[in-house]
């Protein structure tokens, strides 16, 4: 099997496993578990559904879009799960508190 064949086997496997790991990610969101959504989107990344032998300047604007809209998903959930952890900012208050005695 030649490489072009071998990368067209893998463009179905590749989107399957995309959509299911932002179909999980968006479950994970929903039910307010921002640091597992933000792991399934960020992981999501890793399987590019599109065509990865085109570069980046080359690619449409719209999946540029996309791919960068899931990564910005991916920094807000981990943004959320650590704002709103009670457990970090009373860490960083009693260390911040315990430096000062």
């Amino acid at each position: 099997m030649e490489k072009s064949q071998r990368e067209n086997a893998k463009q179905p496997i590749n989107r399957w496993l995309h959509i299911g790991f932002v179909m999980f990610g968006l479950y994970k969101l929903i039910t307010v578990q921002y640091g597992d959504a933000a792991m399934y989107l960020g992981i999501s990344l890793a399987f590019d559904p599109f065509d990865p032998s085109v570069t980046w300047k080359l690619r449409p604007t719209w999946q540029r879009v996309w791919l960068i809209l899931l990564l910005a998903a991916a920094a807000a959930g981990f943004g959320m799960e650590v704002g709103t952890n009670d457990g970090v900012r009373q860490g960083f208050r009693a260390g911040w508190n315990s430096s000062r005695e």
